[in-house]
C-alpha cells in the first residue's frame, strides 16, 4: 500500500480529532414528565397560605397539579382518613383518641392559627 499523501493524512487526523466532540451531539429523547394530581382539602383560613405555597410548587414542577378545596378542617380530616384526598389542611388541634382508619396518617404542624 503505497503511503499517504500529506492532505490525505491531515484530513484523517482531523477526522479522528473531531470524532469525539461529535459523540455527544446525539439527541436524546426528553421525557415529558407525568403529570402528578395532589388534592388539598380542609380549613378554610389555611386557603390563602396554601393556594400561595400551591402556585409556587407548580412554578418550579409544572407537571404537579394541585386542587383546593374548602370546607373545613373536620371535613378535610374525614376526607384524608377516608383515602379520598391527598392532603387535609387542618386547624384543629390533635384528639386524644385517634379516629378509626386514622392510625395511618401524619400530622405536621406548619403554624398556628390565630383564629381559633
Amino acid at each position: 500500500m503505497p503511503p499517504l499523501r500529506l492532505p490525505t493524512r491531515l484530513l484523517l487526523w482531523v477526522l479522528l480529532l473531531l470524532l469525539p466532540a461529535g459523540a455527544g451531539c446525539t439527541t436524546a429523547a426528553v421525557a415529558t414528565p407525568r403529570p402528578v394530581l395532589i388534592t388539598i382539602a380542609g380549613s378554610t383560613a389555611m386557603h390563602p397560605v396554601l393556594q400561595e405555597l400551591t402556585d409556587a410548587f407548580t412554578r418550579r414542577y409544572p407537571n404537579v397539579i394541585f386542587t383546593l378545596r374548602g370546607g373545613g378542617s373536620t371535613l378535610g380530616e374525614e376526607q384524608i382518613a377516608a383515602g379520598r384526598i391527598d392532603l387535609a389542611a387542618s386547624t384543629l388541634f390533635p384528639p386524644e383518641k385517634t379516629a378509626p382508619g386514622s392510625a395511618r396518617l401524619v400530622r405536621v404542624p406548619i403554624g398556628v392559627d390565630g383564629l381559633a
